[in-house]
């Protein structure tokens, strides 16, 4: 499959990882929100990478590194000369990424920090699974014509305060819940991360939904999980519990590859803040509308006197 290149709308980029995530997407960064700045925001940071071609140094900043499968990173490259460590005017430079699975190669011409010599504006990149990615910087300048290669590692990411995982017909599914225990009457944030199994790639067309019950009640909550447009790889929920007490749940993904669903639990705790808070202020409105119909038939009664 072939890579996709964004250079100038972030909007295409998000597009892009929604509707074709099994493709590799390098993105420029400046001006698009993705990252703020350019190569010369970092130049305090420690590169990850250094690596030597000809005459050129290469320095590579990644973030984050190694790279996050299904997440949004992002890389920014300053070029030296080996020999002096001075920076090398007049260069040009190109990224170009291989996919693992079927080497597919995505480039992208990187433009120039105006400021600084040698400096490179950040790029964003998309790595929908897991994987080494072969990664290639095409130098052209005073000193040559020059290829400095590297790796980067991309693992799959976990979420947070995960509270359920496992294997689901063709799936991989993580489930995190923020907090992991929540109270009853308070949000509890649902995040659920799905993969295919095996293989780490991204699902298209993916539908998730839950189902919780309590098995002492009988109460049952069903909805439908939201895909967050920015990382597509992830449903993110907002939950709320009515009651207190041991509740299972049952995650199941629906796409054109079938049908897959794992199983877990959560013990959601009681609101006892909240219910002395919430007895308090009933009983304080109670007052106050007691209290103000005394006061208004007081008033009526003196009223009717004097006439």
């Amino acid at each position: 499959m072939g890579a996709f290149l964004f250079e100038n709308s972030f909007a295409g980029v998000a597009s892009a990882a929604i509707s074709r995530a099994a493709a590799v997407t390098v993105l420029l960064g400046l001006g698009l929100g993705l990252v703020p700045g350019a190569v010369g925001a970092q130049n305090e940071a420690v590169p990850a990478l250094t690596r030597t071609a000809g005459g050129y140094e290469a320095a590579f900043f990644i973030d984050p590194f190694p790279a996050a499968a299904g997440a949004l990173g992002r890389i920014a490259v300053a070029v030296s000369d080996a020999a002096t460590g001075d920076p090398v005017v007049g260069v040009t430079a190109a990224l170009e990424i291989v996919d693992p699975l079927d080497g597919a190669v995505s480039r992208v011409a990187l433009e120039p920090d105006e400021e600084r010599s040698g400096r490179f504006e950040e790029a964003g990149f998309f790595f929908p699974r897991e994987g080494i990615w072969t990664t290639r910087l095409l130098l052209d300048g005073p000193l040559g014509r020059e290829t400095v290669e590297i790796v980067i590692p991309a693992t799959i990411r976990a979420v947070a305060d995960e509270i359920a995982e496992g294997v689901g017909g063709p799936y991989s599914i993580s489930i995190g819940s923020n907090p992991v225990s929540p109270v009853a009457h308070l949000g509890s944030r649902f995040t659920t991360l799905v993969l295919t199994h095996p293989g780490g790639e991204s699902v298209p067309e993916s539908r998730l939904t839950y189902r919780f019950i309590r098995p002492e009640t009988g109460e049952r909550l069903d909805l439908e999980g939201t895909k967050r447009l920015d990382q597509p790889d992830f449903f993110q929920n907002l939950i709320t519990f009515l009651t207190a007490g041991t509740w299972r749940f049952t995650a199941t993904v629906e796409s054109p590859l079938g049908t897959g669903s794992i199983e877990g639990q959560i013990v959601v705790r009681e609101n006892t803040d909240a219910g002395v808070g919430g007895t308090a202020l009933w009983a304080s409105v109670m007052g106050l509308l007691i209290f103000g119909g005394v006061f208004l038939a007081w008033r009526y009664r003196n009223a009717a006197k004097r006439d």
